[in-house]
């Protein structure tokens, strides 16, 4: 399943570089701020590794970046949050899992239509707590691609599928949420 989950992000970060770099892409509006924070909401299912046996559950976000560069393709530092509530399988409780992550994003907004893409990497700690569980964190890395749809010259919505790799147990993740980023 692993190697399933890293063959389909690069084949959508091939995409995204492809679709980018065969389209005209757009530099940002020009009174856009380089600053901007981002609301998400989706699904978070550890697929394999996890330290207990949970499915997958409803998970919220909330992030912000600061834009590097206003070229066509637009590199950006990005800091965000997360959280999900999983119920355990066994009926023992349930686990609460933060997320803290940070990394870099490229996004291009292709010229003379209101659609761009991303792909954004970086490193994530991961906090599981439950009445069961004390102290499973760890560090990992993760990897992402997403479309946008710029519904004003400030704002865009769209899909994400990120893949989270834990570097001590090797839990796998994925998770699928639906971004809301304001310029």
């Amino acid at each position: 399943m692993r190697e399933q989950v890293k063959r389909s992000l690069a084949h959508g970060l091939l995409a995204c570089a492809v679709l980018a770099a065969a389209s005209a892409c757009t530099a940002p509006h020009p009174d856009a701020p380089r600053e901007w924070i981002e609301f998400g909401a989706g699904v978070a299912d550890p697929t394999r590794g996890a330290a207990v046996d949970y499915g997958d559950a409803l998970m919220a976000s909330v992030g912000g970046g600061y834009d590097l560069n206003d070229d066509p393709i637009v590199a950006s530092w990005e800091l965000g949050a997360n959280w999900s509530g999983h119920e355990l399988d066994s009926g023992a409780g349930d686990v609460q899992l933060w997320r803290v992550q940070t990394g870099v994003r490229a996004r291009a907004r292709l010229e003379g239509t209101p659609l761009g893409v991303h792909a954004r990497a970086g490193l994530e700690w991961r906090d599981e707590s439950s009445d069961v569980l004390v102290g499973v964190d760890q560090w990992g890395t993760y990897a992402a691609v997403g479309l946008d749809w710029w519904y004003t010259p400030f704002a865009s919505l769209g899909p994400e599928l990120l893949w989270f790799h834990g570097q001590e147990d090797g839990l796998d993740e994925i998770r699928f949420a639906l971004l809301a980023r304001l310029f």
